[in-house]
């Protein structure tokens, strides 16, 4: 992305000032979420006993739909798609992207990257310019509620199930069944 574009848009998006040097981790942060929505697309995809990943299969919040629609309106103004097309991640996956699904990740760059935009201020209401401690804190809080799994190019971190669970690997708790005897039936998987 264009330097000039990319200080524009978040300063239309966002309401910040970014510097040079953070197009990198932006557009790696980004291509990683991407990566993440794909691989869950995937495995709803193969959950459907397909190969071809539809766009129904990603996991698109309803905040990030909002975003890709606010992404929509700052686009016409900013003119980004193009740039985008050549910057969405198109990783190698086990499945194949749908035509649809393929011609949406610029929309999904975008919508990833206006919450991203806007999350420095509901951070910090007071935020000028983003330094690394705003980008790091930004990215943790993706991490946390957005994201799935523990990312690519970041070695042993572990994902959010375990860090919430001290390491440890989550394991669903036992279920209860009535009889309608009186009786309750435990099972554990």
């Amino acid at each position: 992305m264009g330097f000039t574009k990319f200080e524009r848009f978040f300063r239309v998006a966002g309401g910040v000032v970014v510097d040079k040097d953070d197009v990198k981790r932006y557009l790696d942060f980004v291509n990683d979420a991407i990566y993440d929505l794909l691989l869950m697309g995937q495995a709803t995809a193969k959950a459907n006993v397909r190969d071809i990943i539809e766009p129904w299969d990603l996991p698109i919040t309803r905040g990030l739909q909002e975003s890709m629609h606010q992404f929509e309106k700052l686009e016409e103004q900013i003119e980004l798609r193009p740039i985008l097309e050549s910057l969405a991640a198109r990783p190698p996956l086990d499945a194949t992207l749908d035509e649809e699904t393929e011609a949406r990740l610029p929309l999904i760059f975008g919508g990833i990257s206006v919450a991203l935009a806007r999350t420095f201020k509901l951070i910090d209401a007071e935020l000028k310019a983003v330094h690394t401690l705003e980008w790091e804190r930004t990215f943790s809080l993706f991490r946390l509620l957005i994201l799935t799994g523990a990312g690519r190019g970041t070695p042993g971190r572990a994902p959010p199930a375990q860090l919430l669970l001290g390491g440890r690997p989550a394991s669903p708790p036992p279920s209860r069944f009535s009889t309608g005897t009186g009786m309750d039936l435990e099972s554990t998987p």
